[in-house]
């Protein structure tokens, strides 16, 4: 089905003791180049805690409406040191 992502974010298990995790998700339809969807990457900094959720993602307008057959793919741009587990939740409408 073709869905249009309305949000993205980053939620940690176990803060680690310096950096930041962030992340990119891509799409590539019909084998093309793989595209962003954010204008700025969810990226969560250790200093937030355990149990806590990014709130930076800005998702790029021209890139959240996703068809049937692309391909999604996610990237780890970045990872706290000694963090442990961290989920991605993607928010999305079925169109």
């Amino acid at each position: 089905f073709n869905l249009t992502v309305t949000g993205v974010r980053i939620i940690t298990d176990v803060a680690g003791s310096s950096g930041s995790t962030e992340i990119d998700i891509k799409f590539s339809r019909s084998g093309g180049a793989y595209t962003s969807i954010f204008s700025t990457k969810p990226l969560i900094s250790y200093t937030a805690g355990n149990d806590a959720a990014s709130t930076n993602a800005v998702l790029n307008a021209t890139y959240v409406d996703l068809q049937t057959g692309d391909i999604i793919r996610l990237d780890i741009t970045g990872v706290q040191t000694a963090g442990k587990n961290f989920i991605v939740r993607i928010d999305y409408v079925k169109t």
